[in-house]
């Protein structure tokens, strides 16, 4: 915090603000306040050096009384030679904030048999600042960015897209973006149900083809793979969906088929 003493006694505190210990830009609110000190000029100097190390931040401050709060805490570090000249509010009374999601507006093209493992946000949500009264939007997004030719790990610094009179903090994002190599299988898959059902349940067919990716270096283990049929379902309807209950980790995108099955009661008499 800047102190500028343009007169004797008189003085005038540019507030720099900060979220999270984090320094807000400069005349990020453009907020002032005007006070007199009183004592002898070393006294000033001493109180001047005091003032100056104090930066209100916004997130313990909360959003009602800041500049009663504020001037609470510059009076407890000047003690009883300072005098408040200032009267209103000071703008920053007139906003409220919170954390909002950040949205990454991308086009990325890759070579074949490759394709994003994963992004990530670095932060993944900002301080967005609404006026009094005004509602805060549910997401906010980056400036759209086309990548091409994405392989192994890209950054990016990102600007985000600020609404029409909002402010954010930071405006910008860190974004690593990982593209991997996959390969493609298919296999056929046993369709399970309730061992109580074996001998009594007959599917057609009785298992599904499974199309897939997954990462190349994590192979897949066909036992992890389970789909199941509702067996509560048997004699109410003329077919039986087929659902999927669990899936190899590495696997990433999937297709199968079929979706249902036919299937007789076998008499066991």
């Amino acid at each position: 915090m800047r102190i500028n003493k343009p007169e004797k006694d008189n003085w005038t505190i540019p507030l720099k603000y900060t979220i999270q210990g984090q320094p807000l830009p400069a005349n990020f609110f453009g907020d002032t306040l005007h006070f007199n000190l009183t004592g002898a000029a070393w006294e000033q100097i001493k109180i001047h050096r005091r003032l100056e190390s104090y930066h209100p931040d916004l997130a313990s401050l909360g959003k009602e009384r800041i500049k009663e709060k504020i001037q609470s805490a510059l009076q407890h570090l000047a003690g009883k030679n300072i005098r408040w000249k200032d009267s209103g509010r000071l703008e920053v009374e007139k906003w409220k904030w919170k954390k909002i999601p950040v949205v990454l507006e991308a086009e990325w093209q890759m070579p074949p048999y490759y394709a994003v493992k994963d992004t990530v946000k670095q932060p993944d949500s900002v301080w967005v600042f609404v006026p009094a009264g005004h509602s805060f939007p549910t997401r906010i997004h980056t400036l759209p960015i086309k990548l091409k030719g994405l392989k192994g790990r890209t950054q990016r610094n990102i600007h985000l897209a600020v609404p029409p009179g909002l402010k954010i903090f930071p405006s910008t994002v860190h974004v690593k973006i990982d593209a991997r190599l996959f390969e493609e299988k298919t296999k056929q898959i046993p369709i399970s149900f309730p061992p109580a059902w074996q001998g009594r349940l007959m599917l057609m067919p009785s298992s599904v083809k499974v199309h897939f990716r997954q990462w190349i270096g994590q192979p897949s283990v066909e036992g992890d793979w389970r789909f199941e049929v509702p067996v509560d379902s048997v004699g109410h309807s003329q077919k039986l969906p087929v659902i999927l209950k669990a899936k190899p980790p590495q696997v990433f995108w999937w297709e199968f088929y079929p979706h249902q099955v036919d299937y007789i009661l076998i008499d066991r008499k």
